[in-house]
């Protein structure tokens, strides 16, 4: 079922994704420079579904990785309570059993 949901979200999603990506391939020039946007070395032509998708890409990265940051105390209390589970599991080892009635 879970696959079927998958497929009717991601094959609309794909279609619309490849009909964008052929309607906008015109060269755009993007200028890594804005005080002086004449300089060749700093601009290059791409097609504009490109640029756009390279920053949709960027963005994803840059999140992902804010989102790991931002979990990073949840991780450190996880392990400091994985390490107290392993050393209250050894105490409970290292008693004494009681007999059974």
């Amino acid at each position: 079922m879970k696959t079927i949901v998958k497929w009717l979200f991601l094959l609309p999603l794909g279609a619309v994704l490849l009909l964008f990506a052929v309607i906008n391939r015109q060269d755009v020039s993007l200028s890594l420079n804005p005080f002086a946007i004449d300089i060749p070395e700093l601009q290059f032509n791409a097609p504009l579904f490109v640029l756009l998708f390279a920053a949709f890409a960027c963005g994803c990265v840059i999140g992902s990785i804010m989102h790991w940051l931002g979990q990073s105390p949840q991780r450190r209390r996880m392990r400091a309570l994985k390490a107290e589970n392993e050393h209250l599991h050894q105490r409970i080892a290292h008693l004494p059993r009681l007999p059974d009635m």
